[in-house]
């Protein structure tokens, strides 16, 4: 399967040529002055965003990189550094980049080994890529700044104690230094910049700052407290001392020399000389903030149980409920709930349930953390991690789910001891259980690529969950439109997690890659897409990928969004205009089931909703031309996802008809299943001269294999007949919520 002279090549050939150019890289760096060279690196990144860019072109890694190059190697000269020399640096590290997603790859495979291990090396290769290179992803600033207070909150006194500053303040140094130099570089070279659009691509921007970066890009501590605005200077000072780092103290760190290695800068990237401060990008403080606060608080035991076991964990229920809740606004949820399931000797617990019409959510929340080892691709410990955080988190709800099929009335309490009852579920009337496993880390692809660590033994599970990061599933409640278009998401997160594989040529794919698809593409032929990052990789099978570049589709929103502190417009999926307003208008009716047949519809795609309407059209202008009744039957809808077919009846008429329509509507579902076979039904009826919703009146029929049985040999010889007798004080079986004399029983 795999060949292994070509690894052995590959292996060969990147270690060798990382090690000539790491050994010319740490030549120029050591020779050339580093306060000088790093500043450049800065002042290329605050001028692409006050350009307008969302980011330097220097991958933030790269930038990491650089810097703990500079912090860890010699002295060996003090040369003044030019732009040339300067784009000489920058190009021999993205050749090391490149060379290192080789040597992530390849370097521990041996030729001995089987093709099952090699297999395991090969992901543990991709493990290392993605930690060498992912920085900041899914990482929203307004977002990350509201968990970390409330992450933390009530912890503050304590973490002052260890640290001498609060979490949420490192905000306020980040932003002071931004704005300081956004302050100095508009001053100097923004009339040039604006004069010269393509200046980020040709290097030329440094020559608009002059020659000495190092004196724009820093400052002294007292001209970076004085923008800090009501923080304490015993604060600041704390802050600067625990997050900085020194260019001639470099026995005190680390080498760095792969992308791999821990680098002291990740953590400490505010550089000091003792008498000014360099903060090549304000970012890096705060991608790492919650991770290195955690590691001071783990070193007091006692404090440490207290934050993990019971505070961070509650936070994210809480979240988690907070935005479920803030998705489905008219959905009844449950938090910290009990049930015991038959066999059981005592009581199982579920973090979260959620009801919204006839579906139930179950969310499992799992604050543990994704460890660097785990990151680093060492399979044992992701085995751990994945075992703690995913497996049983899919584990424990779906035991919850089985308990609430299996049971003709499942309870649940909010004690342990099943005192307390708090809601009971009947199997009968619930259509579907989704199951959400909220992390406060971000997984990234192991959220999508969960099929490869079930091969790698790593995962036993049968189905996999959706795992998803509350920072991300926050994101999700800003950009979802409506609350069945969240349902049908879930729908879609469940059939992709359980659908891609390698041998339908999925490859990796984000989380909010897979939502912006979603919002932006039309959901035909969605599983068959070849899934990449990389636009210019192109399958063995001669497939290209489609996926396309989605940072700016969120980064624009939450731009606009933490200038303004307002949330801007959402750009919404496009739908044909009268297929959402159905829907919506279906959706409102409150009716237990609507979501049964609305999910069904939102399946559709555009080209789909386009020919439903044609085809409603159509019978709406036999109804004008003649006066009467016309019907449409569709005896199995076009769907993409659901697996399991459905039709589709139409009426049109008149509200002198109703009586007429009501009857007919009312079996046709039943009818139907007998005629095909097919068990759902749904039916709509328009009557046209009644102009409060465009879908008057629907019904659905969800049939059993025991009826289709019993019907499909007389189904021809029934009758129409009545429906069911409604009285004038009864609600109305439309569903409006209003009684039946009010409504559709109106003369």
């Amino acid at each position: 399967m795999y060949d292994r002279k070509v690894i052995h090549e590959n292996k060969i050939r990147s270690e060798h040529s990382f090690n000539e150019k790491y050994d010319i890289l740490l030549k120029e760096v050591s020779s050339h002055t580093k306060n000088e060279l790093l500043a450049m690196v800065g002042a290329r990144y605050y001028c692409a965003l006050i350009k307008g860019n969302d980011s330097s072109d220097i991958l933030p890694a790269l930038v990491e990189y650089i810097a703990g190059i500079c912090i860890t190697s010699e002295n060996l000269a003090n040369n003044k550094i030019d732009n040339v020399q300067f784009q000489n640096i920058f190009s021999l590290c993205e050749q090391l980049a490149d060379e290192q997603l080789q040597i992530n790859m390849y370097s521990s495979i041996n030729e001995e080994d089987d093709d099952d291990t090699v297999g395991k090396k090969l992901f543990s290769g991709e493990m290392k890529n993605s930690y060498s290179f992912t920085r900041g992803y899914s990482w929203y600033r307004k977002i990350e700044e509201e968990n970390i207070e409330r992450i933390f909150e009530g912890f503050e006194k304590e973490i002052v104690q260890l640290i001498g500053f609060s979490p949420a303040e490192v905000y306020i140094l980040a932003d002071a230094y931004a704005n300081l130099i956004y302050d100095r570089i508009k001053e100097i070279a923004l009339p040039k910049l604006l004069d010269k659009p393509d200046t980020t691509q040709d290097y030329d921007i440094y020559k608009l700052i002059g020659n000495n970066y190092y004196d724009v890009m820093s400052m002294t501590s007292d001209e970076l407290y004085d923008k800090c605005s009501h923080l304490s200077r015993t604060h600041f000072d704390a802050m600067i001392q625990f997050f900085s780092c020194k260019i001639s103290d470099s026995e005190s760190y680390a080498k760095v020399k792969y992308f791999t290695d821990d680098n002291y800068f990740s953590t400490h990237p505010i550089i000091n000389d003792g008498e000014k401060l360099l903060l090549i990008n304000h970012q890096i403080l705060l991608w790492n903030l919650r991770e290195c606060i955690e590691e001071i608080i783990k070193q007091n035991q006692k404090l440490w149980n207290e934050y993990d076991k019971k505070h961070k964990s509650k936070f994210l229920e809480n979240k988690s409920a907070e935005l479920v809740r803030r998705i489905l606004p008219q959905c009844e949820i449950y938090s910290s709930l009990y049930y015991k399931p038959k066999g059981e000797e005592t009581a199982c617990e579920l973090d979260l349930l959620a009801v919204y019409d006839n579906i139930v959510i179950l969310v499992e929340a799992k604050s543990g953390i994704y460890s660097r080892p785990a990151k680093r691709g060492g399979l044992k410990r992701l085995e751990t991690v994945v075992n703690k955080n995913i497996q049983y988190a899919f584990e424990q709800a779906d035991r919850t789910r089985a308990y609430i099929y299996q049971s003709d009335e499942a309870k649940f309490y909010s004690d342990s001891i099943l005192k307390q009852e708090v809601i009971t579920l009947k199997a009968d009337e619930i259509a579907d259980v989704f199951i959400i496993n909220t992390t406060l880390d971000y997984y990234a692809e192991l959220g999508v690529d969960l099929y490869k660590l079930k091969k790698l033994g790593i995962y036993d599970q049968k189905e996999f969950p959706w795992t998803v990061c509350v920072s991300d599933l926050e994101v999700i409640a800003d950009f979802i439109d409506f609350p069945n278009q969240f349902l049908y998401y879930m729908y879609l997160r469940r059939t992709i997690n359980n659908t891609f594989s390698e041998e339908n040529g999925a490859m990796l794919i984000y989380e909010l890659d897979l939502l912006a698809m979603y919002k932006t593409e039309n959901t035909e032929n969605f599983l068959a897409y070849d899934i990449s990052s990389d636009d210019e990789i192109i399958l063995e099978n001669g497939k290209r990928p489609t996926t396309k570049d989605y940072t700016n589709y969120f980064n624009d929103f939450y731009s606009e969004y933490f200038k303004n502190k307002k949330k801007p417009e959402i750009e919404k999926k496009i739908y044909n205009p009268r297929f959402l307003q159905m829907c919506r208008q279906l959706e409102e009716y409150n009716t237990k089931g609507v979501s049964f047949f609305i999910l069904r519809f939102l399946d559709l795609d555009l080209d789909d909703q386009n020919w439903l309407f044609e085809a409603i059209d159509k019978s709406c202008e036999r109804t004008k031309y003649d006066n009467k009744m016309h019907t449409v039957s569709i005896k199995r809808m076009p769907q993409h996802f659901f697996t399991e077919p459905y039709g589709l009846v139409i009426y049109t008429a008149y509200k002198k008809d109703r009586n007429k329509v009501e009857r007919r509507a009312y079996i046709s579902g039943r009818i139907q299943q007998g005629q095909t076979g097919i068990r759902h039904w749904i039916t709509l009826c328009v009557f046209l001269d009644d102009d409060r919703h465009f879908i008057n009146q629907f019904y659905f029929h969800a049939g059993s294999d025991e009826l289709t049985e019993e019907m499909r040999s007389i189904t021809s010889h029934i009758p129409v007949t009545a429906p069911i007798k409604v009285y004038p004080n009864e609600p109305c079986p439309c569903g409006s919520g209003v009684k039946y004399k009010k409504c559709c029983g109106k003369k």
